[in-house]
C-alpha cells in the first residue's frame, strides 16, 4: 500500500524560472493526500484549506445545479439558459483559473531502462504553495474519474473519500454516533422502552405500586 509520503515523491516536481510546477496526477492515484490537505490542522494553511473548499463547494453546487436541469427534461439547452443557470458553472471556472495547467517537456526512465521524452500538463502557479495545487489536481481527478460524490464531510468534521455511494461517515465510530441521532434510531428507541414499560407494567401484581 502507498504511504503518504510515496505518494508525494512520486509526484514529479519541475523547477524552472516560471517557478515550481507540480505534474498532475494521474486519475487512478488515490486522494489520499487531498483528504490529508483538507483535515490539515495548522493555522498556516487555513487560506489554502478554505480555496479548496470553495471549489468543492461550487462544483458540487454546479453538479446539483446540472442534475436538476436534466430531470427537468428535454429542451433547448442554449437557448433557456438564465444567468441564474450558468453562475455555479462560472464560479468553478473562476476557481479553477488560479491553478494554472501547462505543457511541460517531460524526460524520465521506464522500468526497462530505457528513458523516454514526453510532454506533461502540470500545475505551475508559483504564487500559490504547491499542497494547495496538488490537492485541486485532486479535486479535479476526482471529477474526471467520476467520483466527485464520494468526496464527503463526515459528521466529525472530518473530509474522507467514500468506498461505496451511500457511505456517508469516516469510521464505524461515527457511523454508530450518527445512527443514534437520526429519527429512525430514536423512533425505534421509544418502541423499545414503550414495550418494556408495558412489559414491567403486567408483570407487577394488581394492588402494588410500580
Amino acid at each position: 500500500m502507498t504511504s503518504e509520503n510515496d505518494t508525494l515523491t512520486s509526484t514529479k516536481i519541475i523547477s524552472s524560472s516560471a517557478g515550481q510546477r507540480l505534474c498532475v496526477p494521474p486519475p487512478e492515484q488515490h486522494s489520499t493526500h487531498l483528504v490529508t490537505f483538507l483535515n490539515e490542522k495548522s493555522p498556516r494553511n487555513i487560506e489554502s484549506i478554505q480555496r479548496i473548499t470553495n471549489l468543492i463547494s461550487a462544483i458540487g453546487e454546479a453538479e446539483s445545479k446540472h442534475r436538476a436541469q436534466i430531470e427537468e427534461g428535454p429542451k433547448d439547452f442554449w437557448k433557456t439558459q438564465t444567468l441564474d443557470d450558468l453562475a455555479p458553472f462560472h464560479r468553478v471556472d473562476s476557481l479553477l483559473s488560479s491553478y494554472l495547467r501547462v505543457p511541460v517537456i517531460h524526460k524520465g526512465i521506464a522500468l526497462d531502462g530505457t528513458t523516454f521524452v514526453d510532454i506533461r500538463m502540470m500545475l505551475g502557479n508559483q504564487d500559490l504553495p504547491i499542497a494547495e495545487q496538488y490537492a485541486a489536481s485532486q479535486v479535479i481527478n476526482l471529477v474526471q474519474t467520476k467520483k466527485f460524490s464520494f468526496l464527503q464531510k463526515c459528521t466529525c468534521g472530518e473530509w474522507f473519500v467514500a468506498l461505496r455511494s451511500d457511505q456517508k461517515t469516516c469510521s464505524k465510530r461515527c457511523r454508530l454516533k450518527s445512527y443514534v441521532r437520526s429519527e429512525d434510531y430514536k423512533a425505534k428507541h421509544r418502541d423499545l422502552m414503550k414495550r418494556r414499560y408495558q412489559s414491567k407494567k403486567e408483570e407487577v401484581p394488581p394492588g402494588s405500586a410500580l
